[in-house]
């Protein structure tokens, strides 16, 4: 904790709680407030933090323990009104080192004289090379939760999944077909967008459901062809998200469409393909 993040640390709890209503309670929660940040993002708040991760985070900062990083600091400045200047003044000031002759070192040569041994450095700049490693280490943690997945997106996909299986039996394959790859393609681009590895993992598996209906799907239009190619990628991507009952579904899917395509071969490898 340095002196600079204490004073920012005062002056954003201070800004986040004023006004304070008639019983001196602060109008504004940490949860109110992060969600004051993430509305400020804009388009760009998919790719911050869930509400709760946030205010925990904001209560780090007010308690001075880091300083809000670049990604941060203008959404504070729409919030409040304020420039980055007058919230986050202390921390653009260049820092005093109370050793004059030991000159502040740059980043890549803090980690090299990590990398030499600390040993070497003032407690002053020992100080300050494990305080940016903290930094470091926070926005790494950041990363780590970062997700471009909405609030009930799975829980969506789950319901889309289920109405598919509900619709198989009474509705046109044709209409079935449109809206499951609709979504085939959505699930798609959620995976290459930022997510938790727990999330890349459900991704998959609905990615795989919506292709085995797909498979069967294609199978009743009579697209053999296609009903094998959306039952390999079931395969595939239940194979990747470690479910193995969806594999199974999967293979039932490739050896059915070949028994139907008079290619027992194919049948007999499928089918062996999902028992493993």
């Amino acid at each position: 904790m340095s002196k600079a993040s204490e004073i920012i640390g005062a002056r954003l709890r201070k800004l986040r709680e004023e006004p304070r209503d008639r019983y001196g309670r602060p109008h504004r929660s940490r949860e109110k407030w992060a969600i004051m940040l993430r509305s400020a993002a804009g388009p760009g708040a998919d790719g911050l933090p869930g509400v709760k991760s946030l205010a925990d985070m904001i209560k780090q900062w007010e308690r001075g323990d880091h300083i809000p990083g670049p990604i941060y600091r203008p959404l504070y400045a729409r919030v409040t009104g304020k420039t980055e200047e007058e919230l986050f003044a202390e921390a653009m000031a260049p820092e005093q080192d109370s050793a004059p002759t030991q000159p502040e070192a740059e980043p890549t040569k803090r980690r090299d004289a990590l990398k030499l041994g600390v040993a070497a450095l003032t407690p002053e700049a020992m100080h300050r090379v494990f305080g940016h490693a903290a930094e470091e280490a926070m926005e790494f943690t950041r990363l780590a939760g970062a997700t471009s997945l909405g609030v009930g997106t799975l829980a969506h996909l789950d319901a889309v999944v289920t109405e598919l299986d509900r619709a198989y039996i009474g509705s046109p394959p044709g209409e079935l077909f449109a809206m499951a790859r609709t979504y085939r393609h959505q699930v798609a681009e959620l995976i290459q967008g930022p997510h938790t590895l727990q999330q890349a993992r459900e991704l998959y598996v609905y990615a795989a459901w919506l292709s085995e209906a797909l498979a069967w799907l294609a199978h009743d239009l009579g697209d053999p062809f296609a009903a094998e190619a959306w039952a390999v990628d079931a395969f595939e991507h239940a194979d990747q998200a470690g479910h193995d009952e969806l594999c199974a579904w999967a293979a039932d899917a490739m050896a059915s469409t070949a028994i139907y395509n008079n290619q027992p071969a194919r049948a007999l490898a499928a089918a062996q393909r999902g028992i493993v």
